[in-house]
């Protein structure tokens, strides 16, 4: 059995760990990036062996500061030789974690080289998101005779689902799970995935749904609440700017997003375009749409958007009137500009929340048919189903006191998903508590720099 090493980061001990593996014969090497193409001519050179059982390919991305680090990182080895599947360890907080990263894996089934090339591809801009998913889709059914094996959890991480669809997770001793949670949190957790910028508290639309601006839910708010959006609050540049450095160096994801209406802010294509040249991989937007003119919408795409989620209520004039007050044909307008000129680039996924009430209910079918001539550019469709209340809170006085009945644990802590600055430059968790201005965000100091 033959076994090829694949450090992605610089470990130190290396060669005491090295020394000590009882393989026949083994190689190592040293890569920066996953998506490389010297990362895949290792695959590709050992493609044939790997699907004889001959070789295992094992990637390391493990701290080896300890003789207790090299022990365990050999009896995954180990395990992994024995039990011949593909084996991955990361330490999460729940077995629920959705987290696009590994510390440790071993390859010797099922691989899906091409798969992974294509995507290589797309990340080097030689084809765009759109050839990307189409062709994978298309690989995976003539591979595994599914029609598709996407799908939106990834406990083993994407990265690793793209080199092979089946994984199993390493069950480890919690010991070992909670001193890499605690102790190496920085080293695991260097940053959040995402991070949501709040850029103001304010919005053209009162939607009927609509916590934050419909009159209806105003009236509830508490006192914190009503002086929050008293007066109209900017996130100052300064902060903007700090917050696109710091997710450029960690690679966050960026979202400009709700506390109000994005679009309304003019310095918004120039904080897109400062995010793209930080190097922020993926930068989305959470719209209206009404604001969305020619004008706007090119000016966001050259700025370097890539994500963009349309908030449409409805399919018909009625219901969409009488769930935001405005007019559904500006919005469609605006909307069909969009993805026609989001045609002439690559790197765009377009999605539509839709949340639903009242009417907008029996409107499903019609809004999809109305919206397929763009099946080509909108990636997905997602639809919400929320009641109204009336303004002595109705039945939701019931289902917030049945919430609290049923609270649990959060699955997915904040380190691991999305972290929140609203307009006032406080910090929250994805969940909504806040976080201290003292501390750093995830380790590296959002805050503090």
């Amino acid at each position: 059995m033959k076994a090829i090493f694949v450090v992605f980061n610089d470990l130190k001990d290396v060669k005491n760990f090295d020394n000590n593996l009882k393989f026949y014969e083994y190689e190592l090497n040293y890569i920066e990036n996953f998506y490389s193409d010297q990362f895949y001519a290792i695959l590709r050179r050992n493609y044939q062996d790997i699907k004889q059982k001959k070789t295992i390919l094992f990637g390391l991305k493990y701290p080896l500061e300890s003789l207790e680090d090299r022990n365990f990182i050999k009896e995954f080895i180990n395990y992994s030789t024995k039990t011949q599947a593909n084996y991955y360890y990361f330490p999460k907080p729940t077995n629920k974690a959705n987290l696009n990263n590994f510390a440790l894996f071993a390859l010797q089934e099922s691989i899906t080289l091409d798969v992974f090339k294509i995507s290589i591809l797309q990340k080097q801009g030689a084809i765009s998101i759109y050839q990307h998913e189409r062709l994978q889709q298309m690989l995976y059914k003539e591979n595994f005779k599914k029609d598709s094996v996407f799908k939106r959890f990834y406990p083993e991480s994407k990265q690793l689902f793209e080199l092979s669809p089946f994984w199993q997770e390493y069950q480890v001793d919690d010991t070992i799970n909670t001193y890499n949670l605690i102790q190496r949190a920085t080293y695991f957790y260097p940053a959040p995935k995402g991070i949501g910028i709040q850029l103001n508290n304010i919005c053209n639309l009162e939607c009927t749904m609509c916590w934050h601006f419909s009159p209806i839910y105003k009236a509830m708010h508490d006192e914190e609440t009503k002086k929050f959006y008293a007066s109209k609050k900017e996130l100052e540049s300064s902060i903007v700017y700090g917050i696109l450095d710091y997710a450029g160096k960690h690679k966050c994801t960026v979202h400009f997003s709700a506390k109000g209406e994005p679009t309304i802010d003019k310095r918004l294509p120039d904080f897109i375009a400062y995010a793209k040249k930080a190097g922020c991989p993926v930068i989305s937007l959470v719209t209206n749409a009404t604001l969305l003119d020619k004008k706007l919408a090119k000016k966001l795409l050259d700025s370097g958007l890539n994500r963009i989620y349309f908030s449409v209520d409805g399919a018909t004039e009625e219901t969409y009137e009488k769930t935001r007050g405005v007019k559904l044909s500006l919005v469609e307008s605006n909307i069909c500009n969009f993805l026609e000129e989001s045609k002439n680039y690559n790197d765009i996924r377009v999605r539509f929340n839709c949340t639903l009430e009242g009417d907008a209910i029996n409107e499903v079918d019609t809004f999809i048919e109305k919206w397929k001539p763009y099946a080509n550019e909108i990636q997905s469709l997602n639809f919400t189903y929320v009641n109204s209340y009336t303004q002595d809170g109705g039945s939701l006085k019931k289902q917030i006191n049945d919430a609290c009945d049923n609270a649990r644990v959060c699955n997915d802590p904040w380190l691991t998903d999305l972290l929140i600055v609203d307009p006032v430059g406080n910090v929250y968790p994805s969940c909504g508590c806040p976080v201290s201005q003292k501390n750093s965000a995830g380790g590296g100091g959002i805050i503090n720099g």
